[in-house]
């Protein structure tokens, strides 16, 4: 069932033996993951090269995903996690704490 949807290529995040399989179950030509891996996940990729191994956050390293497949960067939005009154009253809260 998963080959029958055709995919062009499958993104494997996780770099593990599991999610490299799946990758490869997906008959997707192009595999692509990251050039650090483990449990032998490498095997499965036709593409193992997007930069992993710096300390930066995850989400850069997912977006690196999209640079290696030549993708377009859309602009970073923030993540509210407040709504727009309850952030303000936070603001409100937070205002005698010195920046520092």
């Amino acid at each position: 069932a998963l080959r029958a949807r055709g995919y062009d290529a499958a993104l494997d995040v996780q770099g593990l033996f599991y999610s490299g399989w799946i990758a490869l179950l997906s008959g997707a030509p192009r595999r692509v993951g990251f050039d650090l891996n483990r449990e032998g996940n490498r095997l499965f990729l036709t593409d193992a090269r997007t930069p992993a191994g710096d300390r930066a956050p995850m989400a850069e390293k997912i977006l690196r995903i999209g640079d290696t497949l030549g993708a377009p960067r859309l602009p970073v939005r923030p993540q509210r996690y407040l709504a727009d009154g309850a952030a303000e009253a936070a603001e409100a809260l937070l205002e005698p704490v010195p920046a520092d």
